[in-house]
């Protein structure tokens, strides 16, 4: 694992180098809270896989995702866009999915 993080660090590194952008940055940081974001769940997913399972992890990340999307649509819609009925369904059904599969004991070995 150690080597593909160091092989990726070293491509995402000469990637950035030869496409360094030009110009002003935007100083709203509101632009970069993405990233910062994002490195926060790789690395809450590298913690949490070897207890609860690639299968685990995907569907409450899935489940998360449709989640805040509900939330987001139910709260702040955009062009007229409504939480709908299939929508709450199709949420309730992933949701259901990640307790459904937290009832049985996971077959993945501990790291501990």
């Amino acid at each position: 694992m150690v080597v593909s993080f160091v092989i990726g660090a070293a491509a995402t590194v000469a990637f950035a180098l030869r496409h360094w952008p030009t110009g002003d940055w935007p100083l709203n940081p509101a632009l970069y809270a993405g990233g910062v974001i994002a490195a926060a769940y790789v690395f809450a997913a590298i913690r949490i896989v070897g207890r609860i399972g690639a299968l685990r992890l995907s569907l409450a990340t899935l489940a998360g995702q449709l989640v805040g999307a509900a939330l987001l649509d139910g709260l702040a819609p955009i062009n007229g866009r409504k939480l709908t009925t299939a929508g709450m369904i199709g949420v309730g059904i992933a949701v259901a999915g990640v307790v459904i599969s937290s009832l049985t004991k996971s077959r993945t070995p501990s790291m501990d």
